[in-house]
């Protein structure tokens, strides 16, 4: 169940997806305009002739629960956090995530009292550690290496079992 690898470029207003399952986390890019050159070429191109704020994705991520089923994180102890790289052309570009609301995919009972956290770390260009997701960071020019990880907390009970999936959004804008 992985998406396969792939390039995108475009102006302002980036975003890329993470998706999260117990057991998967999955990130896909959901915009801009798909690739098929090498990316390395791509980028020595678009330095010369445009601005832009690049977002590849790296590498899916596992979600994991606590011994009493009360948490779901990518921070636990065999959870994995999600990865992209970012790359731009100059320093005017923020990088953020958006915190779901909810689960796009839960077992019945699952998405109730539940709350949600991200949080993400940098390093290359531009480093910071363990910002919250809803906190814009912004970024010099260069590549960046992201690690994105999530976190949906029960707030009374336990979850359910089942297949559970998440969309996290990451934001170059």
């Amino acid at each position: 169940m992985r998406a396969p690898l792939k390039h995108f470029k475009s102006g302002n207003g980036q975003r890329a997806v993470l998706a999260a399952m117990v057991g998967l986390l999955w990130i896909s890019a959901a915009y801009g305009q798909e690739q098929e050159n090498g990316f390395r070429d791509d980028v020595a191109a678009l330095q010369k002739d445009q601005q832009f704020c690049q977002v590849i994705v790296r590498q899916h991520g596992a979600l994991h629960q606590n011994v009493d089923a009360t948490e779901l994180s990518s921070t636990a102890s065999m959870g994995l956090a999600g990865r992209a790289e970012v790359s731009t052309s100059n320093s005017s570009y923020y990088v953020g995530l958006d915190t779901p609301l909810g689960f796009s995919m839960v077992p019945n009972g699952g998405n109730g009292n539940v709350q949600f956290k991200t949080a993400f770390s940098g390093s290359g260009a531009t480093s910071f550690f363990s910002t919250p997701g809803e906190n814009r960071v912004k970024l010099k020019r260069g590549k960046t290496d992201l690690e994105v990880n999530f976190q949906a907390k029960k707030l009374s009970g336990s979850f359910p079992a089942g297949q559970y999936r998440a969309d996290v959004v990451l934001r170059c804008e």
